[in-house]
């Protein structure tokens, strides 16, 4: 099922998703087992090294929530135009709006589970682009989100001609791989 901004909250995605983001789910699957969510102790980046240009670590405080990005993957970096580690996620993300992605992340964090969104976000060139994004909760406790791990693929418009500028960009759902 998914919300109208293109947000799943069941395990239907993986049929559709991108290949790389389903390996990094069935891998973080596994290194949890029976528990709601791994560790990142338990998460070795040798076993996925292709993965780690478009993986980042937001590390999760509470009362009040505080999300901050302990790593940003070169891809993301580049993306982005600058290296956001350390800085607070809700002054500088992608997405539709600050309240938007803390809301995604309350969602990871209140649910204790995987949360996939595919949508379109605007660039720091003013132009949207198609994303999707999976974020996994990890746990030090087993019990409490104690760091989200974010795994985004681009999907960059083959000419200039497909991209939508900001300024005319309508807040649509996600223009590809949602279901009703």
């Amino acid at each position: 099922m998914t919300t109208e901004n293109g947000t799943w909250h069941t395990l239907e995605f993986l049929s559709d998703c991108d290949m790389d983001l389903r390996t990094l789910y069935e891998y973080w699957d596994a290194k949890r087992g029976t528990r709601p969510m791994p560790a990142r102790g338990d998460l070795d980046p040798v076993d996925f090294p292709r993965l780690l240009p478009n993986i980042s670590l937001v590390d999760v405080g509470c009362d009040p929530l505080r999300l901050t990005y302990r790593l940003v993957g070169t891809n993301e970096v580049n993306k982005l135009g600058y290296d956001p580690t350390g800085k607070e996620v809700g002054e500088h993300f992608f997405g539709s709006s600050s309240h938007e992605v803390i809301e995604t992340f309350r969602q990871v964090i209140d649910g204790r589970a995987a949360v996939y969104r595919n949508e379109p976000v605007e660039d720091p060139t003013d132009w949207q682009v198609q994303s999707e994004r999976l974020y996994l909760p990890l746990s030090d406790d087993g019990h409490s989100v104690n760091m989200v791990m974010v795994y985004v693929v681009w999907r960059t418009p083959t000419t200039r001609h497909d991209l939508t500028p900001r300024s005319t960009a309508a807040r649509k759902p996600a223009l590809t791989g949602t279901r009703s």
